[in-house]
């Protein structure tokens, strides 16, 4: 009987110590949110409405569509922070018309500022007609 005790208290420290790692992986915090957004114009300054908005983050590769609407020149993207995106990263923005004939190429490089206040607005202009 004097031997089942240390195997008892091994077992039953083993399941104190998962217990633990499993409460405090549950108790980690979850990715804060990353806005990104702004508007959409022509070089001649017209609002590009239903704008087709890409962001690649150049870093990882990684190609985002952000989200726009037909009737305005807005787009959003919401990222999570350390997940999607961190300080000193590239993101390309690209952004093209409706019917594709005109687009802007941007890179931002995202500011530890930016990834503490949750985002950055940014306007995309000049989007010009491709050249054929």
């Amino acid at each position: 009987m004097k031997k089942r005790r240390p195997v008892m208290l091994i077992i039953t420290l083993a399941f104190v110590l998962a217990f633990v790692v499993f409460c405090v992986s549950a108790l980690a915090e979850p990715p804060t949110p990353f806005l990104i957004h702004g508007w959409a114009n022509y070089s001649n300054g017209t609002a590009v409405l239903n704008p087709n908005v890409t962001i690649t983050n150049l870093n990882t590769s990684e190609v985002f569509a952000a989200e726009t609407n037909a009737g305005f020149d807005y787009y959003q993207l919401v990222l999570a922070t350390g997940a999607d995106v961190n300080a000193t990263e590239i993101l390309q923005f690209n952004a093209t018309s409706p019917d594709g004939s005109q687009s802007s190429i941007t890179n931002h490089t995202v500011k530890q500022d930016e990834v503490n206040l949750g985002g950055f607005s940014t306007s995309i202009s000049h989007l010009v007609e491709f050249m054929t």
